[in-house]
């Protein structure tokens, strides 16, 4: 595993930190289970990610990847139906209970839902992928292992046998031999001096600091989590919302959508992009809501995920850009304007050191110390969003065709992420809260709604 890797599977310990993230695709009609478990052995035995499983290493500090050579896709895809004629609102409660629910860690981290019961004959498949194997755009790029671009391919027109149990995946590489304990803490060992290379200079001497000090280290004691602390705030100012302040392991999931044709025209009118006119809309929709909750607020702190990917990267290729968001109330035009700006700021100051620097540190400390400085971090942002890009053309799950997704993104103790994905004309918007933050869920995916229609009436 790479730093970055590491760091989100053990911070998986604290369920408020998991990086896991899921998408629900809305579907005409019942998909082919049988059908979409054959594709996917094949996908498995293709893409590395789909058959490799972790291995938490010396101490649970140095997890790898190793490959699962008894992978069964059957147990990774599963049929549940809800009570016909299901509401979207259980649809969706249900997709964040089985979202939120733990990977086992003796499986590839990976799992697929059919949910029957929506009305018209509709169902849903909730793809779900703890965020070590890949990240959004990554994911999509796994998708077009199982969808096909029209509802009977030519391949699909003989019925597939079931897949055989367990599959065959084609003879992964040798396996290296486990290390022992004294290679293994010597590997920690220079894993921590080469971190030490990779974080501004003070920080990698309160990180040295800790580590001189096992006992300390160890137990937790009040003065690593202090100095800890300290580490947290030197990387980002505290988020901003007076009401947003509680985190709990609880979800909620709300969408709403707009046309992409639409919203690309209002953002030309405004002067600027799409990813704009989506980062405005949320900032728009953050300070209506704290408006109507009788706490007006002039700036929230907004993160967006960059992507960093090229031909190179690994499954993991992001940055986090943090900035300023203006939340009071004004006209569409001025908040535009102000969020353009400030994403324009925010990149050329350069990327963000969150990302790295978290995975570096991780790299060097104990989970328990890590998981708090993850924390300190998820609370120097009031709203994140990601904006993933999807097919531009119609796709079909098993002969069932995509009609809208549900992205639902990882909250990672911030109290709501907002992740749109489009995909044709349809640009659909996941908003995945903590409702211990966000007291009142309805009320701020209202808010979302007339935030979008502000913008695309602007």
């Amino acid at each position: 595993m790479t730093d970055l890797e590491a760091l989100m599977w053990r911070l998986e310990r604290d369920r408020r930190l998991s990086s896991t993230f899921a998408n629900v695709a809305i579907l005409d009609r019942r998909p082919d289970v049988e059908r979409l478990r054959a594709r996917l052995v094949d996908a498995a035995r293709r893409i590395p990610q789909l058959r490799q499983r972790v291995d938490e290493g010396f101490g649970g500090l140095a997890p790898r990847w190793v490959v699962d050579n008894e992978l069964d896709v059957r147990s990774h895809v599963h049929h549940v139906a809800l009570p016909s004629p299901a509401t979207h609102r259980q649809l969706y409660d249900l997709a964040t209970r089985l979202t939120a629910d733990p990977f086992d860690a003796s499986r590839p981290l990976w799992r697929f839902t059919v949910i029957d019961g929506l009305p018209k004959g509709r169902a849903a498949l909730l793809q779900k992928v703890h965020h070590s194997i890949t990240d959004g755009e990554g994911g999509v790029e796994l998708a077009l292992a199982y969808l096909d671009l029209e509802r009977e391919p030519p391949a699909a027109n003989s019925s597939p046998a079931p897949p055989p149990d367990p599959p065959s995946p084609e003879p992964p590489p040798p396996e290296p031999p486990a290390p022992d304990a004294d290679d293994a803490a010597a590997e920690a060992v220079r894993r921590t001096l080469a971190t030490a290379l990779r974080v501004p200079l003070g920080v990698g001497r309160r990180v040295q600091q800790l580590l001189a000090d096992p006992d300390a280290l160890g137990e937790a004691s009040d003065a690593a989590t202090r100095t800890l602390d300290e580490i947290g705030r030197e990387f980002g100012e505290e988020a901003r919302s007076p009401l947003w302040t509680g985190r709990s392991t609880r979800r909620t999931l709300h969408t709403t959508s707009a046309s992409v044709d639409d919203l690309k025209a209002a953002a030309g009118r405004l002067g600027g992009t799409l990813n704009t006119a989506f980062v405005a809309a949320a900032a728009a929709a953050a300070g209506d809501y704290h408006r109507r909750a009788g706490s007006p607020i002039d700036t929230l702190r907004a993160s967006i995920a960059v992507s960093t990917r090229r031909a190179e990267s690994g499954s993991n290729a992001f940055t986090l850009t943090r900035f300023d968001v203006p939340t009071g109330d004004m006209p569409i035009t001025d908040r535009f304007e102000a969020v353009a700006e400030a994403i324009a700021q925010a990149r050329a100051a350069g990327s963000d050191t969150l990302v790295d620097a978290a995975a570096a540190i991780g790299a060097a400390l104990p989970t328990s110390l890590v998981g708090r400085f993850a924390l300190a971090q998820s609370r120097t942002v009031d709203v994140a969003t990601s904006n993933v890009r999807g097919a531009p053309v119609d796709t079909f799950v098993a002969g069932a065709q995509v009609v809208a997704n549900v992205p639902i993104g990882p909250l990672l103790g911030v109290p709501v992420n907002l992740t749109a994905l489009s995909q044709q004309n349809r640009f659909d918007v996941g908003i995945h809260m903590d409702p211990a933050a966000i007291a009142e869920p309805e009320l701020f995916a209202r808010s979302v709604d007339d935030a979008f229609t502000s913008v695309l009436t602007a």
